[in-house]
C-alpha cells in the first residue's frame, strides 16, 4: 500500500520493512496521489511490541519539532526497543524549505485543519490521507509534533482529545499526554487536526508543543526529544526509559479568540499570564491608529501561545488560554 524507497535506493512496501526486527531504515515514503515523499525513520526493535507513529513537520516552519522528531529517531536503538517507531520527519516539506507558515504552499491550505478527510487531490488532502492511513493501518498510538511558528510564542504544552464519543481511546490519549512531562495537557472535542482524527479513527494521538517563533534551539530540541522518549515509555516500548516526567497540569477548557477582521494585533498579555474574564487581551487597530476590535478573556485561565505578529488577517488564531 504504501512504497518505501530505502538510502541504497531499493524499493520496499512499508509492511515488509516493518518485518524487518532489529533494524533501523532510513528512507522515503511516497505519498499515494501525488508526486510528494516524506523522510522517514523505520525502527524496529529486536521484539515485537507496539507500534508509536511521530508525524512532524505539518506545519513546516515549526523546527524545534522537526529537530526533535529527528533527534528521537537518531536516539532510539534497536536493541533497546520493544515494538517499533515509524518518524515522519517532515509532512509540509515545501513550508520547510521555504519558511513558509500555517500552510502548505502547494495550495495555501493548513494541513491541521484538513480533516475529516475527502477524495480530493490537493496536495493538502493527498497528504492528510497519506498520515490517516499511516496511523490507521500500522500506528498503536500517534505523536503529532508542533513548535511554535515564526508568528508565535507559546509555553510547552499538549492537546488530547476528551471527546466523550471516542471511549476508551480518548482515555488513552489521555494518559500518553501526561506521560510527557509537558507543562499543560489542555481537553479538546474536536475531529479538525491530525490527531483528533487519528482519536476518531481509533488510534490514541496527542499533539505537542514546543519551541517559539521560528526558531530552531537545539537545547530545546534536546528536551522535546528526551519528552517524546517518555511517550515510548509509557507505550512499554524502552527498556531504559527516561527519568521520571514532571508533573502536568490538566486544563479542561480552552479558549482561541480569532481575529474579526484584518488589522494589527496589539496584544496586551504575555504567554505564561494568567487571564481573569472580561479582562483586555489585545485590540486590533488600522495602520492609523484607530481601535478596530477589542478582545476580551471569555473563562480565566493561563496564556498557552499568542501571535506576536503585528499583522492579522480575519479569522485568524490570535491567542490560547485555558485553565
Amino acid at each position: 500500500m504504501y512504497d518505501f524507497i530505502c538510502s541504497d535506493a531499493t524499493t520496499v512496501s512499508l509492511g515488509d520493512a516493518l518485518t524487518r526486527r532489529g533494524q533501523r531504515l532510513c528512507g522515503r515514503l511516497v505519498v499515494p496521489g501525488s508526486n510528494a515523499h516524506v523522510a522517514t525513520t523505520l525502527v524496529m526493535g529486536e521484539t515485537e511490541g507496539p507500534t508509536l507513529l511521530v508525524s512532524a513537520g505539518v506545519h513546516g516552519a515549526e523546527y524545534v519539532g522537526i529537530g526533535a522528531a529527528g533527534l528521537l529517531a537518531q536516539r532510539t536503538q534497536p536493541s533497546e526497543l520493544t515494538g517499533t517507531l515509524i518518524v515522519l520527519h517532515c509532512c509540509n516539506l515545501g513550508a520547510f524549505l521555504n519558511h513558509v507558515i500555517d500552510v502548505m504552499p502547494e495550495d495555501g491550505l493548513n494541513l491541521n485543519r484538513a480533516f475529516p478527510t475527502t477524495d480530493a487531490d490537493t496536495p493538502s488532502q493527498c497528504m492528510a490521507r497519506f498520515i490517516e492511513g499511516i496511523a490507521c493501518s500500522y500506528a498503536d498510538a500517534h505523536l503529532d509534533v508542533h513548535s511554535g511558528d515564526a508568528h508565535q510564542d507559546l509555553l510547552p504544552h499538549c492537546y488530547y482529545s476528551a471527546n466523550p464519543a471516542f471511549g476508551d481511546t480518548a482515555r488513552r490519549s489521555h494518559e500518553l499526554a501526561l506521560s510527557l512531562g509537558l507543562p499543560f495537557a489542555v481537553a479538546t472535542l474536536g475531529t479538525r487536526c491530525v490527531y483528533q482524527n487519528a482519536n476518531w479513527r481509533g488510534v490514541p494521538s496527542v499533539l505537542t508543543e514546543m519551541g517559539r517563533q521560528g526558531v530552531y534551539d537545539p537545547e530545546l530540541a534536546d528536551q522535546y526529544a528526551v519528552s517524546l522518549m517518555r511517550g515510548l515509555a509509557h507505550l512499554g516500548m524502552l527498556r531504559q526509559p527516561p527519568g521520571r516526567a514532571p508533573r502536568t497540569a490538566d486544563l479542561l477548557t480552552a479558549s482561541y479568540p480569532e481575529a474579526p477582521m484584518e488589522g494589527c494585533w496589539h496584544p496586551l498579555v504575555k504567554v505564561g499570564d494568567r487571564v481573569k474574564t472580561g479582562q483586555l487581551l489585545g485590540t486590533i487597530r488600522s495602520f492609523f491608529g484607530d481601535e478596530l476590535a477589542r478582545i476580551e478573556a471569555q473563562q480565566d485561565g493561563v496564556v498557552l501561545y499568542l501571535t506576536t505578529a503585528l499583522s492579522t488577517r480575519k479569522g485568524a488564531e490570535l491567542l490560547a488560554y485555558g485553565a
